[in-house]
């Protein structure tokens, strides 16, 4: 066959289809700069110090505006216009529940459960109030987002998790409290045994200097006029006390106190899976609202690994620093090597119990990590806004990698390398998120049926607490 009888490859028929922009997965870039976040992170931290933390609502705002600014979707940038009064309102109440639920046991043994009634039985409102603010404050060519949740339906949703909340939080509080009178209990009756072990001492010291007689008419004796048995008689409520006594009401407590951090794990995947369905299916874009279809199973499963990962990890660790450890000690012994004077050794110990919790610290922080990159991976996955699909491809191995690492920059820095860690977090979450759909036919149809009174409205009436 000659070259002009073959089939031509350039015959239309034998192109490949090109598919649309609209079917293509597009990416959402972050443009963020450590260098630049420090030089606002490290201003924020000084005015806030120096204002004694009023300051903290501007630095939200800034940073807000830092980050939003950053990243890029569908061409354009996400822009924050939040005033920081109503975060600092926000901030405030969180404030003074917080000292009250946390320090309020000192004036009286009430205020903490008044304190937690008043966190969760107005969570739903915060939640909503919360939630409305930064997404009414958000935009993306000049188009703003929003929130449609009412108050009412979210103590629909997740009322039954407000009252195990409330009733776990009363019990931690009891035990709490219990646990403190047994401190304090333990702390009287170790003063009261020193103190009469004390006296016990000086009473025997004295027995052999004792002065007094008793002249015995019968038989014409001299003996002492007390005898060691009455001394000791004297002192015997110093071995009456027992130094173990109300280790059982230690031990039932810290059961129950068991029981309800137990109870706490199997609600809360189940707690996290609810609200982030409720807040995604109310959280709307220009007139379209997201949709989301997150499942409790998967979220369990993924707390229980992560919760897996970090006992057998704490084990590991354990088991890694007693054999050092005892390697050490080996060639400490064995070789004769001493120390000059106490100073050497207690680095030495220091540095080990830094090196073992720093290693356990960095293993809960891969378990933390598993689980918040699972259910980023999941939220993503399923979300839709209108025609338009979104996927996340966050890889977990590395994003808990980079939690690690980032942790151990954390404690060699001091904190310092806080802005870059920032930083590489958002990008590799924000850069595995790829969305697909015309969004340029979206946008352009919500910039026509936008209508703003329901933003004004919503802002008279909306805070954030900005963590």
């Amino acid at each position: 066959m000659s070259d002009s009888q073959l089939p031509s490859t350039d015959e239309p028929n034998s192109t490949p289809a090109t598919s649309s922009p609209e079917s293509q997965w597009q990416l959402i870039k972050f443009h963020g700069n450590g260098g630049e976040y420090f030089r606002i992170w490290i201003v924020n931290l000084v005015l806030t110090l120096l204002t004694l933390g009023i300051y903290s609502a501007w630095a939200t705002v800034r940073e807000r505006r830092y980050f939003y600014g950053h990243t890029e979707v569908a061409g354009g940038r996400l822009d924050f216009h939040g005033k920081p009064l109503q975060i600092l309102l926000g901030r405030i109440i969180a404030i003074v529940l917080l000292i009250g639920w946390s320090q309020g046991a000192l004036l009286h043994t009430a205020i903490p459960f008044i304190s937690a009634a008043i966190v969760l039985g107005l969570l739903p409102m915060f939640m909503v109030r919360a939630l409305g603010f930064r997404l009414r404050h958000t935009s993306l060519r000049n188009i703003r987002f929003g929130f449609n949740g009412k108050i009412s339906d979210a103590y629909k949703a997740l009322w039954p998790y407000l009252v195990a909340l409330l009733i776990a939080a009363a019990g931690i509080i009891h035990i709490s409290n219990e646990i403190l009178a047994w401190s304090e209990d333990m702390e009287q009756r170790a003063e009261q045994r020193y103190e009469e072990q004390a006296e016990q001492e000086l009473l025997e010291e004295s027995e052999s200097a004792i002065t007094e007689y008793d002249y015995n008419e019968e038989d014409g004796s001299i003996s002492p006029e007390f005898s060691a048995d009455d001394i000791r008689n004297d002192a015997q409520s110093s071995e009456d006390i027992d130094p173990f006594a109300g280790m059982e009401d230690f031990t039932r407590l810290m059961g129950f106190y068991g029981l309800i951090v137990m109870a706490m794990c199997f609600i809360f995947p189940l707690f996290i899976c609810d609200v982030r369905n409720f807040n995604t299916r109310h959280s709307q874009y220009g007139q379209s609202t997201f949709n989301v279809d997150l499942k409790r199973g998967r979220f369990s499963e993924h707390f229980w690994i992560a919760f897996g990962i970090s006992i057998a990890a704490g084990m590991a660790v354990m088991l890694i620093g007693g054999i050092v450890a005892g390697i050490a000690a080996a060639i400490i012994f064995g070789f004769g090597i001493e120390f000059e004077g106490g100073a050497s050794m207690a680095i030495l110990i220091t540095l080990a119990i830094v090196f073992v919790y720093g290693l356990m610290i960095a293993s809960y922080m891969a378990a933390y990590a598993y689980w918040r990159g699972r259910i980023f991976n999941d939220t993503f996955d399923t979300l839709t806004l209108a025609d338009i699909e979104f996927r996340s491809n966050l890889s977990i191995y590395a994003y808990a990698k980079l939690w690690v690492i980032n942790t151990v920059l954390m404690v060699i820095t001091l904190g310092f390398a806080y802005p870059w860690i920032k930083i590489r977090i958002l990008k590799m979450q924000i850069e595995a998120l790829e969305y697909r759909g015309d969004s340029d036919q979206f946008i352009a149809h919500n910039q026509q049926h936008t209508n703003a009174v329901g933003d004004e409205v919503g802002e008279a009436f909306d805070f954030d607490f900005g963590f």
